[in-house]
């Protein structure tokens, strides 16, 4: 939608310091490489800088997925290293990253189908209580105004 990247990632930093009452020191953005939309505010550390990422060797688990093998065999073959990980794509379990979309899919459908059944409920008790609902209403906010008759404050006299 063309969002300014600098005004997003100061935004995201603002919320972020007070939220959390802290400073923000460094951020990543998500996939510059094929976004384009890199960052630079002073002061801030974009980690996606050609210093983190020519000088330093960039490691990622995307996807469960070592881009160049497990980390912990490349550990001795670069002094420096920026290592990115998504903890929520690992199991306990090892399940595969699939798996773990399907259980969070089904999670979710499971989760809006409660939803669904309560809103349901809910709107069967309003038709059911529809007539005594709406001559409440008639009652408290409408008498007086229809053939006629008195007002609230029976003023109304022929």
């Amino acid at each position: 939608m063309g969002a300014n990247a600098q005004g997003v990632a100061a935004s995201q930093i603002a919320l972020f310091e007070a939220f959390f009452g802290t400073e923000v020191h460094a951020m990543s953005s998500h996939m510059p490489m094929r976004s384009g939309k890199a960052f630079a505010i002073e002061s801030v550390v974009d980690t996606y800088d050609p210093l983190y990422v020519a000088d330093i060797k960039y490691l990622s688990d995307s996807t469960q997925s070592w881009r160049e093998g497990v980390v912990t065999d490349l550990l001795q073959e670069y002094p420096h290293i920026h290592l990115l990980t998504h903890e929520y794509i690992w199991h306990p379990d090892n399940l595969d990253w699939d798996t773990l979309l399907l259980i969070e899919a089904q999670e979710k459908f499971q989760s809006n189908w409660r939803k669904a059944i309560e809103n349901i409920g809910r709107f069967r008790e309003g038709l059911r209580m529809r007539n005594e609902k709406d001559a409440a209403f008639r009652e408290r906010y409408l008498r007086g105004q229809r053939g006629g008759g008195n007002d609230k404050a029976g003023s109304n006299t022929a």
